[in-house]
């Protein structure tokens, strides 16, 4: 009977096979381990228009902070963007959300103080150039998904550079834009920059290191670190271009009665830019309760620089 075990070997082997077993039950154990699956594991991952994402894009976003603006353009940053793509800005209506701004293209990367210029949409025409009200808009992250490095979005019928998502949900953030200045302001768009260091000031006077004024207006002292403390101090009107050196007396500004001539004791002061709106040379935002010689503008806020000055001696005098 010895000379059939091979045989029976055989038999038990393949009724193995033909109950569910595999070849690899007739394999050594070194040839099963060295087998591996021919197609690799596919990442499952969706976006909401069905194409396959990757982990920063689900985390990219922007940070839209209330600002205000010439009513042209608002600024957000970006964190995170994986692919190119390009900020967009919509507006709440009944209508919808319809888009207002688009960005230059954004290649992959983080970034500050985009600027979106509002009311240029390829695609769409408005009958408007600027905001004409304050108001709440919405910044919203598209990607580039043709790689033509332009938005088309809207002219081809929202079948390109689709909107990024998170969780099957549009990645967007609003913020409120309040409008300041004019239509002109808005089409020039003026620049600004400041340099106020600390400093002592006994006599009344300060004086701002330097100043650039695009189109030119004054140099302004407001009280505290910011614009919301009351303003103290006016230079005289200053050309267009760099200035060195600009002195700013204390408590003499048309429209605003002060019951001191100096400032007591060290504190923050706020050296702020200003336009000449009506260009009469004269500073005249208190006296017309803000409606005249508005204040530069840069990336959504007013250009400040805040300052410690040090009172080191002083006399208050009743007015």
């Amino acid at each position: 009977m010895a000379p059939q075990r091979p045989v029976l070997s055989l038999l038990l082997a393949l009724a193995m096979i033909g109950a569910g077993g595999t070849a690899s039950a007739l394999a050594s154990p070194g040839e099963a381990a060295d087998r591996t699956p021919e197609t690799p594991i596919q990442d499952q991952t969706q976006t909401g228009n069905g194409s396959a994402s990757n982990a920063s894009n689900a985390t990219a976003g922007t940070i839209f902070t209330p600002q205000q603006s010439y009513g042209a353009t608002v600024t957000a940053d970006v964190e995170n963007l994986s692919d190119g793509g390009f900020v967009v800005i919509r507006r709440e209506n009944n209508d919808g959300a319809p888009i207002i701004g688009v960005s230059r293209y954004l290649a992959p990367g983080s970034y500050e103080d985009v600027r979106i210029r509002l009311f240029e949409v390829p695609g769409r025409n408005f009958s408007q150039s600027r905001l004409e009200e304050d108001q709440e808009l919405i910044a919203m992250l598209h990607r580039d998904s043709d790689g033509d490095r332009q938005f088309d979005f809207v002219r081809t019928d929202e079948a390109t550079d689709e909107p990024l998502t998170q969780n099957g949900s549009v990645v967007q953030n609003p913020a409120n834009v309040t409008v300041v200045g004019t239509a002109a302001l808005a089409r020039t768009q003026p620049t600004a920059d400041l340099s106020f260091t600390a400093q002592s000031a006994p006599n009344g006077t300060v004086t701002v290191r330097s100043a650039n004024l695009s189109t030119g207006g004054f140099v302004v002292i407001h009280r505290g670190d910011g614009v919301s403390g009351p303003i103290i101090g006016v230079s005289q009107r200053l050309a267009p271009g760099s200035h060195e050196g600009v002195q700013v007396e204390l408590f003499n500004v048309s429209g605003q009665e002060f019951s001191r001539t100096d400032l007591g004791r060290s504190q923050v002061l706020t050296a702020t830019a200003y336009l000449d709106t009506n260009n009469n040379s004269r500073f005249d935002y208190v006296r017309t309760n803000g409606s005249t010689d508005f204040p530069y503008l840069r990336t959504g806020s007013v250009v400040t620089d805040p300052s410690t000055i040090n009172v080191t001696n002083s006399t208050t005098v009743s007015s």
